[in-house]
């Protein structure tokens, strides 16, 4: 939910910090029965609360207001300063409720508001109860205004005509105990919404309604939410985001000990396929429990509700720094992970760590667009995440009038790049590409202690020899951080001057695309997808790397991957090359339509680098070479 300014909609009760009072200060009492305020809810109290908030605003001592038990009606109020007051508190133990004329508050900007006036607090065990049900699909203005430092705790807020709690441009926020109720199928009705603030806690409360239980804004940082229950809802939602051009991003969030009960969402990020200068980084998911949530986990830049009036557009906003720690539960659909990144800004960063979703009892599945992380320990469903795995291919890229008449049939002639669109440079790498047969993905990590820019560390070099004295033609170095493989646009220029005749990155960067746009250099970004081919053929790319992490293969899409252990038993020597896993290996290569396979672990093997054994690399190299030569020329026969 995207709030703008102080145009928001709903019962929005905003609170506001308590200054810890001295037990010697003098207190002053103010009982809202005193001032005429009718207990039994049949005529309008707002008379009451007003005369009693004058008398506490005028008092030079601490004051307390006191509204006991029972159910109060009270039309629109202002509570307006400048008081005299240094600190006032609100104690609600009754129930304030809103009238069943819904047009009392049409007319009025507020319910309840808060003008000119600070140190004040709102405790209690009472709440607030907005009609919101009886007010169908009508959304009425109730904002207050916000004001610094805001203490909640304790009372219940009922049936919302929109959101219930809006913090929006405070600091050091403490939201503790609170009830939060509306229907399940009520629009809009946000539980609590965050945005444009710094050190927020969210603690310890009970969240019932029909949209985010929490939503977060721009401009948040530093927010802390533990030991929330939420459902039904939409799940706790950082965004939607891109919904202006220029917006401040969501930084420092961690979300820790939650319960989703039949939600539509459990932890999400979403943003608008729109150009934004926002971003989402430093955020962390953990020990959180799923039960029969439709989306457990998600990252959706191509947000876009009920797909009307959809912008169409590339997400701008940067999601970077990602962690899922300790999740576990059930989905109430197959797609348990769902990462759907924007191709100009792919994700970054991203961490599954001790991940356990199931659907119905068995594996549930994942989805990655242009993502790139990793995962750590136990991640069920098995994480798409991971940037270089040792098994990928090369795959051309069919035209999206191919992929929609031809289910990615494979077409009769092999793959060539279109002359008038590219380079003899670029023609002549990819016909090197083509008949080598196997490219060896040589990882350069911290431990490799690898410098990309114009030389290599010792180690490497000694590794890129022993393969192509194996008979390697193509060596593809990727440049690794503690995040993940990574290949920006200044990454790509320096590549280039390095003498780089081709560049492949984890998933299809815009800037890269137009960098070698007038270089003699071939770009081959990395897909998982479909989708992911679509989007980079869209965005100028003349082939794609696929890349495989489980079998896959549906006859209906003509679309191949290969499981890790065929490779094993093909290059491996403790497993030998058995000749049923030669024709399968070819057969899938054909069906796929991919023209080389990129080994990485199964040729610098983890032991072998470790140990600076370049023999035994070279061994390896030798015998994925023969394979992979050998599968190839097989495809003529299948």
């Amino acid at each position: 939910m995207k709030l703008s300014g102080f145009n928001l909609h709903g019962i929005v009760v905003i609170v506001f910090v308590m200054s810890s009072m001295s037990s010697t200060s003098a207190i002053t009492k103010f009982n809202v029965l005193n001032f005429g305020a009718n207990p039994m809810g049949r005529t309008d109290s707002a008379y009451g609360f007003l005369k009693a908030w004058d008398a506490a605003c005028g008092s030079a001592d601490s004051s307390f207001i006191y509204v006991p038990k029972g159910r109060f009606l009270v039309g629109s109020l202002a509570f307006k300063g400048q008081c005299k007051s240094p600190q006032i508190i609100i104690r609600i133990d009754g129930t304030i409720v809103a009238p069943l004329d819904y047009g009392v508050l049409g007319k009025s900007r507020n319910w309840f508001s808060f003008e000119g006036v600070s140190g004040v607090s709102v405790i209690g065990r009472g709440a607030f109860d907005a009609k919101g049900p009886s007010l169908g699909l009508v959304k009425l203005p109730t904002v207050t205004h916000v004001l610094p430092e805001p203490r909640i705790n304790g009372f219940t807020s009922l049936n919302s005509q929109m959101f219930h709690i809006v913090i929006n441009g405070c600091k050091n926020v403490h939201i503790q105990g609170v009830k939060i109720i509306a229907a399940g199928n009520s629009p809009n009705t946000d539980g609590i919404h965050v945005q444009l603030s710094t050190n927020v806690e969210i603690l310890r409360s009970s969240i019932k309604t029909g949209d985010d239980c929490i939503s977060i804004g721009p401009g948040t940082k530093n927010l802390w939410i533990e030991q929330v229950n939420c459902g039904p809802g939409h799940g706790i939602s950082i965004g939607s985001l891109a919904k202006d051009l220029e917006e401040e991003g969501v930084q420092n969030v961690t979300v820790k000990k939650t319960i989703f009960s039949n939600t539509q969402n459990g932890l999400r990020i979403k943003s608008w396929a729109r150009p934004s200068s926002g971003f989402v980084q430093g955020v962390r998911f953990m020990d959180s429990v799923m039960r029969n949530v439709q989306n457990p986990i998600v990252i959706d830049q191509n947000y876009c509700p009920r797909n009307e009036n959809c912008p169409g557009q590339v997400s701008g906003v940067e999601i970077k720094d990602i962690v899922y720690k300790d999740i576990r539960g059930t989905s109430s659909t197959p797609v348990a992970i769902k990462f759907d990144c924007s191709t100009k800004n792919p994700c970054t960063g991203i961490k599954l760590q001790n991940v356990q979703l199931t659907y119905m009892k068995k594996a549930a599945q994942s989805f990655c667009s242009n993502v790139i992380g990793k995962a750590v320990d136990l991640v069920r469903p098995n994480s798409c995440t991971l940037p270089c795995n040792s098994v990928t291919q090369i795959q051309r890229l069919f035209t999206r009038n191919h992929l929609q008449q031809h289910q990615f049939s494979l077409p009769s002639s092999p793959p060539v790049l279109n002359p008038s669109s590219s380079s003899d440079n670029q023609n002549h790498t990819y016909s090197i590409i083509q008949n080598s047969a196997v490219i060896a993905c040589l990882r350069a990590n911290r431990q490799t202690n690898l410098l990309f820019h114009y030389f290599f560390a010792e180690q490497v070099m000694e590794a890129a020899r022993a393969a192509v004295n194996g008979g390697i033609t193509v060596l593809e170095i990727v440049r690794s951080t503690h995040v993940g493989t990574v290949l920006t646009a200044e990454d790509a220029k320096t590549a280039i001057k390095a003498g780089a005749k081709f560049l492949t990155s984890p998933a299809t960067v815009s800037d890269i695309i137009d960098t070698v746009r007038d270089a003699d250099v071939l770009y081959i970004p990395g897909v998982m997808t479909p989708t992911e081919i679509l989007s980079a053929h869209n965005a100028g790319a003349k082939i794609v790397k696929v890349s495989t992490l489980y079998p896959t293969f549906t006859p209906k899409y003509r679309w191949c991957t290969i499981h890790i252990s065929y490779y094993d038993a093909l290059f491996s020597h403790s497993h030998g090359c058995f000749p049923g896993h030669n024709y399968r290996f070819s057969r899938w290569l054909y069906r796929s339509g991919s023209d080389i396979v990129v080994l990485s672990d199964a040729i610098f093997s983890k032991e072998a680098m470790n140990q600076n054994n370049f023999k035994f690399v070279n061994q390896l190299v030798k015998s994925a070479v023969l394979q992979g030569k050998t599968a190839v020329e097989r495809l003529t026969f299948f």
